[in-house]
């Protein structure tokens, strides 16, 4: 959360991000390792974004995979679900 200074705030969910992809991509995604084959759709200043999910799953090898960077979660869903990426 944001420090800002003489307002309050509260935490109303917990983020629990995981990919996703369209119904086509995920056919052709057995393993995690497939990801390779998919570009990754990342949203600027998410703190607990691609990078933090990779090292968690042991993929930090795929970190150098092409990027494609947008400013909402929304845009990157709609991406997904369209074929563009993961």
């Amino acid at each position: 959360m944001e420090n800002w200074p003489e307002f309050e705030s509260n935490r109303l969910i917990t983020p629990n991000l995981r990919p996703y992809c369209s119904p086509q991509k995920a056919k052709h995604l057995r393993t995690l390792t497939d990801l390779k084959s998919l570009p990754i759709l990342d949203v600027l200043r998410t703190k607990q974004g691609w990078d933090e999910w990779l090292l968690k799953m042991d993929l930090s090898t795929l970190s150098k995979q092409p990027r494609h960077y947008m400013d909402s979660h929304a845009f990157a869903v709609s991406m997904a679900e369209n074929g563009f990426g993961v």
